[in-house]
């Protein structure tokens, strides 16, 4: 007798999807990024395409929304509210309402110090390509305040006698959690007339819904080049659909943007955020 089509031996077996990947980024191929610049709108056009063997990281990413990040060095072993590492401007860093104060500062094997009251850990470690970062939780968060009233900061990189990078927040710094895999997108643009993102300017190829996407700005101070430089910056988190093989993210940023920087984010347990391709890239001349 032949067999029926209801007969179980022809049934077709379910799909076993790829074991999760033992690194981040092994879940996609590198993306393809496009910047480009119409009239005063910039187009920013991320590829991702999954790969066969592993899938990404898909637990929540951990990240921070800081104001303000500065990179520089302490002047003679001080930091001071007047001109915070070099960057020409006046934080108070004590919640005291005045700029006149001024700290000792310096490196603590890779912690950075600041008067007594503030230590800091390094909240990121790894090489640029497979940066990981820990934030750290409750009392051993590394997330820390000068005092009752000062300012909230985090160490970036562990601490170097040549440069300090720090995030600085008026108010305790923002700790936030957006769904992963996520993408991470950055405009820098001038100050005088910032890049922004408007309420539509996150779309994606193909459309899905019930993704998230969170948005922030902050001030950035580097120094680079022939002089240290201050850039406003606006970004997103935005959620990668985990089911599609191939996607593109597009965001539109308005207003001055001189480059971009885009990198995946993947989380899971024991890991707050890790992040790979990071890709910069230089917007075409105006």
């Amino acid at each position: 007798m032949a067999p029926t089509s209801a007969d179980p031996s022809l049934s077709s077996p379910e799909p076993v999807p790829p074991p999760e990947a033992a690194s981040p980024g092994q879940g996609f191929r590198a993306p393809v990024v496009e910047a480009v610049r119409i009239t005063t709108t910039t187009d920013v056009a991320v590829t991702l395409t999954r790969a066969d063997d592993f899938a990404p990281w898909s637990g929540p990413v951990r990240y921070t929304a800081e104001p303000f990040t500065v990179t520089g060095r302490p002047h003679k072993g001080y930091v001071r509210e007047r001109n915070v590492l070099g960057s020409g401007r006046s934080f108070d860093l004590n919640g005291d309402g005045d700029t006149r104060d001024r700290f000792a500062a310096g490196c603590d094997a890779e912690a950075f110090a600041l008067g007594k009251a503030l230590r800091l850990e390094p909240v990121m470690s790894g090489p640029a390509v497979a940066r990981r970062y820990a934030y750290g939780q409750g009392e051993q968060s590394r997330l820390a305040s000068l005092g009752e009233r000062g300012v909230s900061a985090m160490l970036y990189l562990p601490c170097s006698d040549d440069e300090v990078s720090l995030g600085w927040s008026p108010q305790p710094m923002e700790l936030r959690e957006v769904p992963g895999p996520a993408l991470m997108v950055l405009a820098f643009g001038n100050p005088s007339l910032p890049p922004s993102l408007p309420a539509d300017g996150v779309r994606r190829e193909p459309s899905a819904s019930n993704l998230a996407e969170q948005r922030f700005e902050a001030s950035v101070f580097e120094a680079v080049g022939e002089g240290p430089l201050w850039y406003a910056v606006s970004g997103a988190m935005v959620q990668i659909d985990p089911d599609a093989k191939e996607q593109t993210i597009r965001v539109f940023f308005e207003g001055d943007v001189e480059a971009v920087q885009i990198a995946v984010n993947e989380g899971r347990d024991g890991v707050d955020r890790a992040r790979t391709y990071v890709s910069t890239q230089v917007v075409g001349a105006r």
